[in-house]
């Protein structure tokens, strides 16, 4: 729907695996883990059936289409 207002439509997932850090973040290791696991998030949203479980998702529109 949003092709049709808008030239360039660019959707980015956050957090799926990466939400398992959470209790850790303050911790020795928190930073590793995050950073790892948000790696492991980059690869599981290349499947379109996972994209939809994302926490978060970014929408970036550009090149709007006049009516």
């Amino acid at each position: 729907m949003l092709n049709f207002y808008f030239g360039h439509v660019m959707l980015n997932y956050y957090y799926l695996t990466a939400l398992a850090a959470v209790p850790f973040v303050n911790t020795r290791w928190g930073g590793i883990l995050l950073n790892w696991l948000e790696r492991r998030d980059a690869e599981l949203f290349k499947v379109p059936f996972i994209r939809m479980h994302a926490w978060q998702v970014m929408i970036e529109l550009s090149k709007p289409i006049k009516q």
